[in-house]
């Protein structure tokens, strides 16, 4: 998306307005702008208060620290890109230095992992990890959905909410299960078009269309 160079800003909570460095050299780089951000988090309302979020693709962590400002219990930022993945563990270090007690509370409940999006999901299956909500923002030029999806299954709670930017229009996630893991069906309750991105917002069901 657009913005790739110099900063953007959190828009909402006690983080309001804090830059967010971009990095220049990450060609790839599509950082949420502030229009879909806001309505995003609109569309979220009060479910990202406690919710533990795994940023996938964080990129900047524009959407990770946005929900982190806006009262997210967790978030869990995994960046395979090394310049992108320091940035984004230096502006988590500027939190932890804050003056503001509540600002370094917000910086201790954020963690940067540098490394794949396959491996990331694993460890944390291994670990019994389970999130709320998924920010998933991959690569357009790669296939990465057909792969994330079983990955991403055993990693997310019931109801889960998963946020998806996408070179095309989708109208419902599914992947099947494995040992001992459900499979994945999540409904579209959201969908939007900014430029040629289109963003959703799903919702993991039980079954089928919730049945």
């Amino acid at each position: 998306m657009a913005g790739r160079h110099g900063q953007i800003r959190i828009i909402g909570g006690l983080l309001k307005r804090t830059p967010i460095n971009v990095a220049q050299a990450v060609a790839s780089m599509r950082p949420t702008p502030d229009r879909v951000r806001e309505t995003l988090f609109n569309w979220l309302g009060r479910r990202v208060d406690g919710a533990h979020c795994l940023d996938l693709f964080a990129g900047s962590g524009a959407l990770g620290l946005e929900a982190a400002s806006r009262g997210a219990g967790s978030v869990l930022f995994v960046e395979k890109n090394g310049r992108a993945a320091k940035m984004l563990d230096e502006r988590i270090g500027s939190l932890t230095a804050a003056t503001d007690p509540a600002v370094r509370a917000i910086a201790a409940r954020l963690r940067v992992t540098h490394g794949d999006a396959l491996a990331a999901l694993a460890r944390s299956q291994q670990r019994g990890q389970r999130f709320d909500l998924l920010f998933l923002d991959p690569p357009f030029s790669e296939d990465w959905l057909g792969r994330l999806l079983p990955a991403v299954a055993p990693v997310l709670a019931e109801q889960a909410l998963i946020y998806l930017e996408s070179a095309a229009e989708i109208t419902e996630l599914t992947a099947a299960g494995g040992a001992g893991v459900a499979p994945l069906f999540a409904e579209r309750i959201r969908h939007a078009r900014a430029g040629q991105v289109h963003y959703h917002l799903f919702e993991r069901q039980s079954s089928p269309s919730g049945s």
